[in-house]
């Protein structure tokens, strides 16, 4: 995504220590502790599950829940152009939902893994490309 984007990239995001105008630091994680890694904005993240100790809603929040008004936006609410949201927006469509025959041709490799990989390997060596 982010090379679609065309910004940086930083993964295992643990903690996020500082943000300016032009720039984050963050703390990355690794085997043995964590990196503190610093990038230009835009950036895109991908975080672990320790950045963040959720927090439980109080009784009051959840009966202010059960009472809040939800807003539903269209399209035209926001201004957007027709040809850009929706099926006609998206550039993929699903054309066919199905789940896969399940093949009669398969064989278990026994053994210990470096025979199971020799065994694999004579069996791809076997194999015809089409």
């Amino acid at each position: 995504m982010a090379d679609f984007l065309g910004i940086p990239h930083i993964s295992y995001v643990r903690k996020i220590e500082e943000v300016n105008a032009d720039s984050i630091r963050v703390q990355r994680m690794m085997d043995e502790g964590y990196d503190l890694v610093e990038s230009s904005l835009p950036v895109l993240l991908t975080v672990v599950k320790e950045i963040n100790q959720p927090r439980l809603p109080s009784l009051k929040g959840k009966m202010a829940a059960k009472k809040a008004e939800i807003r539903k936006w269209t399209a035209a609410d926001i201004g957007a152009e027709p040809e850009k949201t929706g099926l006609k927006g998206s550039p993929t469509q699903v054309r066919k939902i199905f789940a896969p025959e399940a093949r009669k041709d398969r064989r278990m490799l026994g053994g210990d893994a470096a025979s199971q990989v020799e065994s694999l390997l004579q069996e791809l060596r076997g194999l015809k490309c089409v």
